[in-house]
């Protein structure tokens, strides 16, 4: 996740001796563990020509499917640490890292334990109380590896309490129970993968650059390493594992998008953990696999469906560092570091031009089912998945979904495809523009995965959220209380409502002593902000908020 608090990164020895910014945010560390350094070794990104002629491009991992392996979040605050760990869960890394092979195999080479082996299992503890599982250590080769806990120890390493290799990243600004920016992201892989790989953070003012270099890293002929973005202005991070265009991406090169493939680590945790630690409903997030298409349809606003919605301009540190300021922000693992793809100065662009409008629109159900199977017919890479295997689509429980601002002819049908349980057994959907046809989204789960299915409600409530603009963010910050004049009897109190925390709102007339008054005033939300209007009283009034 994305901490909306801003501070200039540092790199500390275990002894916290200061190391220069350029150090931390560029740190090109060599792995010299005992006898566990092995010489580098390449693995490609895995190219598929679809049967419509377009391109897949993914990165290889471990998974069952030689896809990489999908690690939920541990806690409701972890998503940055679960994307580090599922960009380090590829072939390209393993292949020429033990000590991440070891790490993520839970002490055995090239192992692919569950996930809950080697993370944790996903746990609804509260920010800032430190009660997620600790990480355990094998000695291997007379030195210390973490094996399990492994999640923990990735975000500790990036908060200033875990080491590799005596180093640390501080920062004093994210302290423990907050989240994890883009140079974290960076300077931890470089701390963990710095053998021959090369990781750097980027914070890109135009879209297409930005969507370029994360096609054009995932392409990169000798590596294939998955990317890490930021989503929803910042809020979260994800794991984007392909990319689908109409060439293969070359660096500068003429191509299209058609889409990414992306896993969410959040929606594991919230399966886990649908009330949340407060025991408040969260929100389902993008799902355990999901291709985002990038057609466009002119006529309606970008929606989270579509990756333009989704990947958007977050914000950043008003400091002079790379991650400063407004920018799509996002981090890849290129040779070099691989200079931002700016399509030849501008020449070419990745963007699609906008879909025409169907003949016969709106489509019905029945022929964005077909439309929709023929997509996934038609996609190596998600026809290949066993959430789309062995079922049947069911068009019977196909639903209209919509954007605030569509129209009565605008939006998208959302249908089912069900395993054996069906409309309780769930795994995989897609979702068909109305008006051009396009796929602007597929969801699928893996029936022997983290997330095995969903409900046709799950499903149901996944999408109203993304479509009403109802996301996680798991910034785990504190929030602030404001107070303010309302009218002249009363003032208006209000903070910042969280899905994570349960605030209560405390009074108290004298601050010495202290007598703290836990008020019983249910707080109104307005646009995500808790409010409470209390009279003025006589008496002077001090106000705080507690969190349990």
């Amino acid at each position: 996740m994305c901490s909306k608090k801003w501070i200039p990164c540092s790199l500390v020895a275990s002894t916290h001796d200061a190391v220069s910014i350029t150090q931390a945010c560029r740190f090109y560390a060599t792995l010299l563990i005992g006898g566990l350094q092995i010489s580098a070794l390449h693995a490609q990104p895995v190219f598929n020509v679809n049967p419509d002629g377009t391109i897949s491009t993914w990165a290889s991992g471990g998974a069952p499917d030689g896809h990489v392996v999908y690690h939920p979040q541990v806690t409701a605050f972890f998503c940055g640490a679960a994307t580090m760990e599922m960009e380090l869960d590829c072939t390209a890394i393993r292949s020429g890292n033990l000590v991440i092979n070891e790490m993520l195999g839970a002490g055995v080479a090239g192992a692919v334990p569950g996930a809950a082996v080697v993370d944790g299992a996903p746990k609804p503890v509260f920010p800032g109380r430190f009660t997620w599982t600790p990480p355990g250590f094998t000695i291997i080769g007379g030195v210390s590896v973490p094996t399990s806990g492994v999640q923990s120890f990735i975000y500790g390493l990036v908060h200033g309490i875990n080491t590799w290799n005596g180093l640390t990243y501080l920062n004093p600004y994210y302290p423990l129970g907050l989240g994890t920016s883009l140079d974290d992201v960076a300077a931890g892989l470089n701390l963990m993968d710095s053998t021959v790989h090369n990781y750097a953070s980027y914070n890109v003012g135009n879209i297409d650059y930005a969507n370029r270099t994360m096609a054009a890293a995932l392409a990169n002929p000798i590596l294939g390493i998955p990317a890490a973005a930021t989503v929803q202005h910042g809020a979260h991070w994800i794991c984007v594992v392909g990319v689908k265009t109409d060439v293969k991406p070359v660096l500068n090169g003429k191509f299209t998008i058609l889409g990414f493939y992306v896993q969410d680590p959040w929606t594991g945790y919230q399966k886990v953990n649908p009330n949340g630690p407060n025991g408040k409903a969260l929100p389902p997030g993008l799902a355990e696999n999901k291709f985002c298409g990038y057609k466009v349809n002119a006529k309606r606003v970008a929606g989270p469906q579509d990756w333009d919605g989704l990947f958007n301009l977050a914000g950043g540190p008003p400091l002079p560092l790379y991650g400063a300021g407004l920018g799509y922000k996002f981090e890849v693992e290129p040779i070099g570091p691989e200079a931002l793809d700016n399509g030849d100065g501008g020449l070419y662009t990745s963007i699609p031009a906008p879909s025409p409008i169907l003949a016969d629109a709106p489509l019905t159900a029945a022929e964005a089912q077909v439309i929709g199977a023929n997509d996934i017919a038609a996609d190596t890479y998600i026809s290949s998945q066993a959430g789309f295997s062995n079922g049947t689509w069911n068009v019977s429980d196909a639903t209209l979904v919509q954007y605030p601002t569509d129209g009565p002819n605008e939006g998208d049908w959302l249908v089912p495809y069900e395993g054996a349980g069906g409309a309780s057994d769930v795994t995989g959907f897609v979702l068909i523009d109305m008006e051009t046809g396009d796929l602007d989204e597929a969801v699928w789960m893996d029936p022997g995965d983290a997330v095995p299915s969903m409900t046709l409600a799950d499903v149901d409530t996944m999408e109203t959220d993304e479509y009403d603009g109802i996301f996680p963010d798991d910034n785990a910050g504190e929030a602030q209380l404001n107070i303010q004049l309302n009218t002249p009897d009363t003032v208006l109190l209000s903070w910042q409502d969280s899905d994570l925390i349960t605030y209560s709102l405390q009074q108290t007339s004298s601050l010495s002593p202290t007598n703290w008054m836990t008020l019983t005033n249910t707080p109104t939300v307005v646009s995500n902000i808790d409010e409470v209007i209390l009279p003025i009283s006589a008496l002077k009034s001090f106000y705080r908020l507690t969190a349990p």
